[in-house]
């Protein structure tokens, strides 16, 4: 093999293995895109998700091919000034629910006992400051540049002023802003502030009674299947175990840490006061679950429509009244027209950066990504503007003009996964939940295992097929042949490995995404007949000859068959797959003739076909209690003949 070759050989897989998450030849644009991005500008690692009418199509990490630290998909990044949008929906949920007013004036009510440094007195003028132009940054707060308090080694004097051990926290913060002068008349300027969405937190606490955090998760996170969000620190002692490392740009100088004990160090880990930022900048998401909130918060009304209209809607005069993008309720806006805006937000802290874009509303497409990069470079605006335009070029040219048609979310949201339990895994006959037996056809009840249309059996090499429509059920890892499958309910056959366990665990996976594993015990056999209600209960399913007093009946639950057929197998060949155990029909109390007891010919192993003779006497007689025994297993009463 010559050099040149062998190089492009490895250069490949490097590549490939920098890449995390489900890989979309469709979109492969992206992945050239991030790549060429993390090369040119030497960034270690990043994340994309996207997302097309609420489906998420694309998400996929980029790890540093030299440092070989994978980047998951659903890794967590410090979102940085992200945080701020969040924080703007949770105090809309407080909106909602009746608790304030964007009118209310926060600094002369809810929060007019806040601490202030020793010997400081407020400034009146804050008084008249409204939660909306805190949330728009036109409150007069002091703006996030190298003048923000949130600042070293501002932010440690402010520590010392209230008698603390630096670093300081927002609260310290806020307070000494109050014993200042605004920087502008309240509602008359825009500047972007840490400082006023830091009071948007504690208004947040001292409204709901609960620590900010706390709120939105369980306000805002939660309800939307996000658990793994979480306030970030500084250090990198501290660092989460699903987060990422943050670096420093290359040829960045290190720093006295603010924290004690640490000495030199990375401006990103420990340089900074990253708890500091708290509810303007301090949590901790994917893009993933970024997109999950900021894509599904206007979806049944969780944020109320109103609240939504509030959102886009613009800064009061005299700001511009003419220009279409501006900073709404936290969140930067672009009017599209006729009903269509575009929302999103910025983020940057050392060592992150990160970017979320929607398009929503009109006739439109409700299309989104979002980028993150664990590191922050010099130049970051020129670079950041570069990323958001490569990476919305990658995917328009493909996600967005003829977009995948699968879902990734139930890959990474725990509640889009297949739901069940063990009172839902019931004999496909009786509909009696309990013990499984070798070859039982079963059914299972849940939500999320499947296709929102009933999909039915597909045969190949004369077997049932073990998926349909991307749903499979697996017992003790070994898939399992399927009858029917929907988003609800799915029907099947228990594979014979089974036989012998005490227990076994089963799991549903919709798309690749799996459920938990529910366990269930298994016997021998689980007798019971099909009935004409399908109801397990009630006349039996049943094709009579009534001249030759024969009836043929279904059953399953038999357990093992000799000879043995393979999971799914058609009954195609003699002699047919009979029971190991012996078999006995009762009508009427009273065992009959049985003239077969095996497979049904022609159908799935599983589905027992009984002949039986009916006794002269009780030929006439209408609805006899039937029963089926296996083995000394008897089948659930309530079945008639």
């Amino acid at each position: 093999m010559n050099l040149p070759l062998l190089a492009l050989l490895l250069l490949s897989a490097l590549l490939l293995r920098a890449q995390t998450g489900v890989a979309v030849p469709s979109m492969s644009a992206v992945d050239e895109a991030m790549n060429a991005l993390l090369a040119k500008h030497q960034i270690p690692g990043g994340a994309v998700a996207i997302t097309f009418q609420g489906r998420l199509i694309y998400a996929r990490g980029f790890a540093d091919r030299d440092t070989k630290e994978p980047v998951q998909p659903d890794s967590l990044f410090r979102v940085a000034s992200l945080s701020k949008p969040i924080t703007g929906l949770a105090l809309l949920r407080l909106l909602d629910q009746g608790k304030l007013s964007l009118d209310d004036r926060p600094f002369a009510n809810q929060l007019r006992n806040l601490p202030l440094p020793r010997n400081g007195v407020k400034n009146a003028a804050w008084d008249q400051v409204t939660v909306r132009q805190l949330l728009q940054h036109t409150a007069g707060m002091p703006p996030s540049t190298a003048a923000d308090p949130l600042n070293p080694p501002e932010i440690m004097n402010i520590a010392l002023s209230y008698g603390a051990t630096p670093p300081g926290n927002m609260a310290q913060a806020l307070g000494t802003v109050l014993t200042r002068a605004p920087l502008s008349a309240p509602g008359s300027t825009y500047l972007y502030s840490n400082i006023g969405i830091g009071a948007i937190g504690r208004l947040i606490e001292t409204v709901s009674g609960k620590p900010y955090d706390r709120f939105v998760q369980e306000e805002l996170l939660i309800p939307h299947g996000i658990t793994r969000m979480a306030m970030g620190a500084s250090l990198r002692s501290r660092r989460l175990p699903a987060e990422v490392r943050h670096h420093d740009a290359p040829g960045t100088p290190l720093v006295q840490s603010i924290f004690p004990n640490v000495g030199m160090t990375e401006l990103a880990n420990g340089g900074y006061a990253h708890e500091a930022y708290e509810s303007a900048g301090a949590w901790l998401a994917s893009p993933i679950e970024v997109l999950r909130l900021f894509t599904r918060f206007n979806s049944n009304n969780f944020i109320s429509a109103d609240s939504v209209a509030e959102i886009v809607k613009r800064p009061p005069a005299p700001l511009s009244q003419t220009v279409n993008s501006y900073y709404g309720l936290a969140m930067q806006v672009t009017s599209r027209g006729n009903g269509r805006f575009s929302i999103s937000h910025l983020g940057s802290l050392p060592g992150t950066r990160t970017h979320f874009v929607r398009s929503f509303g009109g006739s439109g497409n409700d299309i989104a990504f979002a980028l993150f990069f664990n590191m922050r470079r010099s130049g970051d605006a020129d670079f950041m503007d570069e990323a958001v335009q490569a990476i919305d070029r990658a995917a328009a040219t493909t996600g967005f003009t003829n977009p995948p048609a699968h879902d990734l979310w139930p890959l990474y949201i725990a509640s889009e996964r297949p739901q069940f339990t063990s009172a839902g895994i019931v004999s496909a006959a009786s509909f009696r939940a309990g013990a499984v037996s070798p070859g039982q056809i079963v059914t299972l009840f849940g939500d999320k295992l499947g296709g929102a249309t009933l999909t039915t059996a597909a045969v190949q090499n004369n077997r049932l097929t073990t998926s349909l429509n991307a749903t499979r059920v697996l017992f003790d890892g070994v898939p399992a042949p399927l009858v029917y499958t929907s988003s609800r309910q799915i029907s099947a056959i228990v594979p014979y490995s089974v036989s012998g366990r005490a227990t076994t665990r089963i799991t549903i996976e919709y798309q690749g995404a799996p459920s938990l594993p529910v366990d269930v015990p298994v016997v021998a056999a689980t007798p019971a007949f099909f009935t004409a209600n399908s109801s397990g209960a009630g006349p039996a399913a049943a094709i009579r000859y009534p001249e030759a007093r024969i009836a043929v009946l279904y059953a399953t639950g038999e357990g093992l068959l000799t000879p043995t057929p393979e999971d799914g197998a058609l009954s195609l060949t003699t002699p047919l797959p009979a029971p190991q155990l012996p078999v006995k029909v009762f009508l009427g109390g009273r065992e009959v003739p049985l003239l077969f007891a095996g497979a049904a010919p022609g159908l799935t192993a599983g589905l027992l076909q009984l002949n039986i003779q009916i006794p002269e006497d009780l030929a006439a007689t209408p609805n006899l209690p039937l029963l089926l025994e296996v083995g000394g297993t008897r089948s659930p009463p309530g079945v008639t003949f």
